[in-house]
């Protein structure tokens, strides 16, 4: 999950660059290979990246939680008189 958090990031800031290049023409003397079609594409590649991201660390956050209630653990982590 961390490494796809990362990979989303990554994607997203590769996207903003692209995107301040493809509006400004350059970025400190960098020119610009980017297009609305390879930005597109990086979106669609950044937003699956993302959701993946997303859902992965809510099945982590849902699995914490059962195991909380079943050991009676408090958001503090400590057990709960039973």
């Amino acid at each position: 999950m961390i490494e796809a958090s990362v990979l989303a990031a990554n994607i997203g800031y590769q996207l903003a660059t692209d995107a301040v290049i493809l509006c400004n023409g350059e970025e400190e003397g960098r020119q610009s290979h980017a297009s609305l079609e390879s930005m597109q594409e990086l979106s669609r590649n950044g937003q699956r990246m993302a959701r993946f991201a997303v859902d992965g660390f809510r099945d982590i956050e849902q699995q914490i939680y059962k195991v909380r209630i079943r050991f009676k653990i408090s958001a503090t982590g400590h057990l709960l008189e039973q």
